[in-house]
């Protein structure tokens, strides 16, 4: 793990993720630069069908990989470039998909429940894969539902 997510170190940088270098490097899973608001909209406009045709979203959101990751160590789940419930996309829903981030940060849209949600965090988290705080926070979002 410590070689595919320390390649170079992001840490051994002033500022860590935060230095311009890796800002402006757009580096694949670790390059977007967003806030709560904005990534929840990117997720709204997916279950809305403003970015992809809703079938084109049910065809990305079906699994096509489940079972234990050789970097993480973790089951793991995706779609087409979206993480799917498992332990590393901890969810409350079934239905629910996005992905989230290095230093616990989420984004996930429910088409069903109609619920586009994200969290960020203004410092990067110990944690690869989601964290307690983003957890909890989508537990509140979803016990607020009707039902």
């Amino acid at each position: 793990m410590n070689r595919a997510l320390g390649n170079p170190s992001m840490r051994l940088l002033p500022g860590g993720a935060n230095n311009p270098v890796i800002l402006r490097a757009g580096w694949p899973a670790a390059g977007v630069v967003t806030t709560a608001r904005g990534l929840a909209g990117f997720y709204r406009a997916l279950i809305a069908g403003d970015l992809l045709r809703q079938e084109t979203l049910r065809n990305a959101l079906q699994p096509r990989v489940n079972g234990p990751d050789r970097v993480l160590l973790l089951n793991t789940s995706f779609g087409l470039g979206y993480m799917r419930p498992s332990m590393t996309f901890v969810t409350p829903s079934p239905t629910a998909f996005g992905h989230s981030g290095m230093g616990g940060s989420i984004g996930i849209g429910d088409p069903e429940r109609g619920l586009a949600i994200a969290y960020v965090m203004n410092k990067m988290a110990g944690a690869v894969t989601g964290n307690l705080r983003g957890i909890r926070l989508l537990q509140a979002a979803y016990a607020s539902l009707p039902q």
